[in-house]
């Protein structure tokens, strides 16, 4: 498999580039977005492996492109954001965030979070790969490629 590929979501360019560089000296391939709307299309343009977001960002806010980001699929999400309070954290998370850093943040422990989510992430896709694509319990089927279910032939 060729190195993940990460999404940076930022519009301080000053960190953006200090990221990416960090990202990249790891072994990942990285983009860069300085603003939401930026980010969608980039989203909607390619598949990621993950998504590194701010959330006051320009165009369209980090909010409303995690919502597009869930709304799509399950690309693991880190918010990287100053909004420290408790219950952004919490909102984030719950909107379907799975980490929050906030700034200011220490590159080792971001490279950190980005290494457990990518793990995680790419064993779950690798494993759902791995697994059967249809189940079936009595005459119920679920297809696991379309998400359809049906009725066994013959009920």
């Amino acid at each position: 498999m060729s190195a993940p590929y990460i999404l940076i979501v930022e519009d301080d360019r000053e960190i953006s580039r200090l990221i990416d560089t960090y990202l990249r000296k790891e072994g990942y391939r990285t983009d860069r977005a300085a603003d939401g709307r930026d980010a969608c299309m980039r989203l909607a343009a390619r598949s990621y492996h993950l998504v590194i977001l701010d959330l006051m960002i320009p165009e369209i806010d980090g909010w409303e492109v995690l919502r597009r980001i869930r709304e799509k699929g399950a690309v693991p999400v880190i918010i990287l954001s100053a909004k420290g309070e408790e219950a952004d954290k919490v909102l984030g998370l719950g909107l379907g965030a799975d980490d929050y850093l906030t700034k200011p943040f220490s590159m080792a422990e971001l490279i950190a979070r980005v290494k457990a989510q990518l793990r995680r992430y790419l064993y779950l896709n690798d494993s759902a790969a791995q697994g059967p694509s249809v189940l079936e319990h009595g005459d119920l089927t679920l297809d696991l490629n379309t998400s359809r279910p049906g009725w066994a032939s013959g009920g």
